[in-house]
């Protein structure tokens, strides 16, 4: 569940750990361990973010890549039952990383990788221009949803920030991307663009796993437009939103004033 808004959140909490020495890990399971044993006595040099993803930048041209998929979390000095990985720092901290349904990517590469990793992602969502944004849209014949969580499209949207940039931008979720006008698509450009950034500011949507790093809720549930809004009221023209499935995803939009 977690999309941009709230690893841009995760992300930012994990700045505190900038300059600690990583003394040693634990991992739940072999593989998980082989994987973040050779970060032990490594320092933390800075924290990015792509997409939906978290980079640890590590002394010695290390990087720790995590995509926390559907429910990883990290947590600042604190368990939790479905804790996958512990960092442990000196002074007794550390830092948890959870997984209820055991989806997360963790993987460790050097510095000549770290490159092909990120290559495989589109530009993030908050950073590539219109002119891009609208070339790549245009050029696929697929639902306009769809287009808008592919990852090699745009990097950071998922199912909830579909949803509510499409209600915002008056724009259907079945809609062929090459069927949008050039209004039509900067309606979704700007909408994605305001979207994220409110969601940024009220730390991400908390509807299920989510926290912060320091265990706090997001606030953005209490803003939805639409999303898991099925049967209440259009925020815009008081139709009831509807609920489709669109590729397996639940899709919410209203079907009177999304054309």
């Amino acid at each position: 569940m977690p999309e941009l808004p709230e690893v841009y959140t995760m992300a930012k909490g994990l700045k505190t750990l900038i300059d600690r020495k990583i003394s040693s890990v634990w991992a739940d399971k072999p593989s998980i361990l082989r994987v973040v044993k050779k970060s032990e006595g490594r320092k933390i040099l800075n924290v990015e973010r792509k997409g939906k993803n978290i980079i640890l930048g590590l002394d010695k041209n290390l990087f720790l890549l995590i995509h926390p998929k559907m429910t990883g979390r990290f947590l600042l000095n604190k368990h939790d039952k479905y804790e996958r990985i512990i960092f442990n720092f000196e002074k007794n901290d550390f830092l948890t990383f959870s997984d209820k349904r055991r989806f997360a990517k963790v993987v460790l590469v050097e510095k000549n990788k770290i490159k092909k990793e990120l290559d495989l992602l589109g530009e993030d969502a908050l950073d590539i221009s219109f002119k891009k944004f609208k070339n790549l849209i245009i050029s696929k014949k697929k639902k306009i949803k769809q287009v808008l969580m592919d990852q090699g499209v745009v990097a950071g949207v998922g199912n909830i920030y579909a949803d509510e940039i499409l209600w915002k931008a008056k724009i259907h979720p079945k809609r062929a991307a090459n069927s949008l006008s050039e209004k039509e698509l900067k309606n979704i450009f700007q909408s994605m663009n305001f979207i994220l950034k409110k969601s940024i500011k009220l730390r991400g949507v908390s509807i299920q796993d989510y926290r912060d790093v320091f265990g706090k809720l997001g606030e953005y549930q209490n803003h939805r437009l639409v999303y898991g809004r099925t049967g209440e009221k259009c925020k815009r023209c008081a139709n009831k939103i509807q609920k489709i499935k669109i590729a397996q995803r639940s899709t919410h939009f209203c079907h009177k004033c999304q054309i």
